[in-house]
């Protein structure tokens, strides 16, 4: 596990040094709002999605350095979409990472507009960084299965749902669905995208996409574990808000001890298609055994 967790701050350090590169400019005017895409971008994230898409590579075949866009990509797209969560009108945080949210370091239409540039600004990162590393049929697809996933068919779609499931009790295939659209299909692009890049064959990267799919679903499952377990200090923001606000989470409707029960289920499947003993498997476990 020593030798997975210096894998884990290398690319973790690669990732970082390529997100400042940039993100380095900022003399047009607008230099608060640069000020607020990096306070967002550095305040701390595991870069969990980047780590997949560096894991996937691997067992492919594929170089790190071609895949940083990419990566790149998707974790400014998952940072827009914290700062536009953390907002008033959403899940009113004032806190993430245990640092002030960006509408509270900054203010709300500061927030806004830092969310909306990261978002635009990342399809420009993937468009644009991996043409001169792939052909451009496979660029072209995977921007906009990134697009799809990342909006009305994946973590925009899944935000209503949420929003719309505050009025009402959830079964558990609706909360397994919000999951899947709202956490699940963002790291599903992480896990797929690097297969469709390489031009994997179609029933590959359909398997690919469902080791994405139940991750993400193993993420949220431990997430809402944590927002009912875990010590504040590790999370960084403040927790049993979804008990206190009555939303649909897997603990909230299977239960705690269920909700374990589920999440070991997953991450069992999981490690039964994952290759043994890959950068993958163990990034998996991490995912499914963190406390933070």
């Amino acid at each position: 596990m020593r030798d997975f967790h210096s894998w884990m701050e290398e690319n973790r350090e690669l990732i970082d040094k390529y997100l400042r590169d940039l993100l380095a400019f900022s003399e047009n005017g607008a230099e608060r709002l640069f000020d607020a895409m990096r306070y967002a971008v550095f305040s701390g994230g595991k870069r969990v999605r980047p780590l997949l898409s560096f894991a996937v590579s691997e067992l492919l075949g594929v170089e790190k350095e071609d895949i940083l866009p990419f990566a790149a990509g998707i974790e400014m797209i998952h940072t827009y979409s914290l700062i536009h969560d953390d907002l008033p009108a959403m899940d009113n945080d004032d806190f993430r990472r245990g640092k002030p949210t960006v509408h509270k370091k900054y203010d709300e239409a500061t927030a806004i507009l830092a969310g909306d540039a990261l978002l635009t600004h990342a399809f420009f990162v993937l468009s644009n960084g991996l043409a001169g590393n792939f052909p451009s049929e496979r660029v072209l697809r995977v921007v906009g299965y990134v697009a799809l996933n990342a909006g009305v068919e994946g973590m925009v779609a899944g935000q209503q749902i949420d929003i719309e499931g505050e009025k009402r009790r959830l079964n558990q295939n609706e909360v397994e669905k919000m999951a899947l659209f709202k956490t699940g299909k963002l790291i599903e692009a992480s896990v797929a995208g690097p297969a469709i890049l390489a031009g994997r064959s179609e029933e590959e990267i359909d398997m690919w996409k469902k080791v994405g799919s139940r991750t993400g679903l193993l993420f949220q499952i431990v997430d809402d574990i944590l927002d009912e377990t875990g010590d504040e200090k590790k999370v960084g923001k403040k927790l049993h808000k979804d008990r206190e606000r009555g939303k649909n989470t897997f603990v909230t409707i299977l239960g705690l001890e269920n909700a374990v029960i589920f999440k070991n289920a997953i991450l069992e499947e999981l490690l039964s298609i994952i290759p043994s003993g890959s950068n993958l498997e163990k990034l998996v476990k991490f995912i499914g055994e963190r406390e933070f």
